[in-house]
């Protein structure tokens, strides 16, 4: 592509602003975005504007498909330290607006913020988030990991009852019990039975993990 070669050269030639402009008109044409603002991270990078890599960093941390944590890096080690907390919140609240809300979800596991992934997950009921974070908030938050389970099997049962529907429920009961919640699992298991007692398929599969 002619116009990346052409950044690249101004990189290299150490002439940022045309480096700047190429990108910036390479964005107003809305065609390869991302690389325009991976290009302009690059650039900043090579000079040492450390305005523009926060800029561009906090950009594609957001906004990219893959590759995306390493951005998080990038801002770790431009944004001062005494500013990191309220710079990491704006991120967050940002990242919650956006189309990667799970990043909320990361950045709160990197900063410790615990309480707020459970509270995230409980409300998003995005079960892959709580797969992906489980390992980061036992033990301490045991108790808070198994409800997010139980929410989320009633939460199925509301969204679709079948067989495939019906394994995950087993699955994650068995799960609970292995966190040590035996009582809780034995009690949604009795409640299931109760409130789905005409969903014959899933008594039976719930009888066979007794």
């Amino acid at each position: 592509m002619f116009r990346e070669r052409a950044v690249n050269e101004a990189i290299q030639q150490k002439d940022y602003p045309l480096a700047y402009q190429l990108c910036e008109e390479g964005i107003a044409q809305n065609r390869y975005e991302d690389t325009w603002h991976q290009l302009l991270l690059k650039a900043a990078q090579s000079e040492g504007n450390r305005e523009r890599i926060i800029e561009q960093a906090r950009y594609l941390y957001l906004e990219v498909f893959i590759d995306y944590k390493n951005y998080y890096d990038i801002l770790k080690a431009n944004v001062p330290s005494d500013s990191w907390t309220t710079f990491a919140e704006s991120l967050a609240e940002e990242a919650q607006k956006s189309r990667h809300k799970e990043r909320f979800a990361e950045i709160c596991a990197n900063e410790g913020w615990q309480d707020r992934i459970i509270d995230f997950i409980g409300t998003c009921h995005d079960i892959r988030i709580l797969h992906e974070y489980e390992s980061t908030l036992l033990p301490s938050h045991t108790n808070e990991v198994v409800e997010l389970y139980v929410k989320h099997i009633y939460h199925l049962m509301e969204s679709s009852r079948n067989r495939s529907t019906y394994d995950d429920i087993c699955s994650y009961l068995k799960h609970i019990r292995k966190l040590g919640a035996a009582d809780l699992t034995a009690t949604t298991i009795a409640m299931l039975r109760t409130d789905y007692k005409r969903c014959r398929l899933l008594m039976e599969m719930l009888n066979k993990m007794n």
